[in-house]
């Protein structure tokens, strides 16, 4: 079932047009829970610009560990953006690095929360700073994540056909095998 989301040729075709190309290839995706009282920390995904989908299975709000981007910080050194981070995470009082667990990580001055509802999709760039808030519901916060990256670019990490069984095969297009590079 997923998929038949992450390769849904509508899908596929806004992958191609963000990434400039009709070459790109399916990297990975997977389920991220985002426990009661934990949040993610300000990060990039990774210094190679790819695109990112995300999918959350029930709405997405600040009280339950919505994402937060800063727009714009996809471009630019990570060091200067992290060097940010840390200076408010010094202002704020934070002796020792904040935990998953701990307090919300630092509120920077540009970013914005992504609340979303269930029948909306998060496309965005591997290079944006981003963080989540913290889940202060009592359940967990479900999130599908997948992402493809240009195919002239290394890393394909994976050899689908060692993983996928000759029936899920059979039920995909030719353009799907092809971005699974099947």
């Amino acid at each position: 079932p997923f998929l038949q989301i992450e390769l849904h040729p509508e899908i596929v075709d806004l992958g191609r047009q963000l990434a400039g190309t009709d070459d790109i290839y399916f990297r990975n995706g997977g389920i991220n829970e985002l426990a009661p009282g934990r949040g993610f920390l300000w990060h990039r995904d990774s210094e190679w610009d790819y695109i990112e989908f995300m999918h959350y299975f029930s709405n997405a709000s600040v009280s339950d560990g919505c994402l937060r981007v800063i727009p714009g910080s996809h471009v630019g050194e990570k060091k200067t953006w992290l060097d940010r981070v840390d200076e408010l995470r010094k202002e704020a009082g934070y002796n020792d690095p904040p935990t998953m667990e701990g307090p919300p990580d630092v509120e920077m001055d540009t970013e914005t929360p992504l609340e979303v509802t269930s029948d909306q999709l998060v496309v965005r760039s591997s290079k944006i700073l981003h963080a989540t808030w913290k889940n202060r519901t009592d359940s967990g916060r479900l999130m599908h994540h997948w992402l493809f990256r240009r195919g002239d670019e290394p890393n394909h990490r994976f050899t689908w056909r060692e993983y996928l069984t000759d029936e899920l095969i059979g039920l995909l297009s030719e353009e799907q095998k092809e971005v699974l590079r099947l």
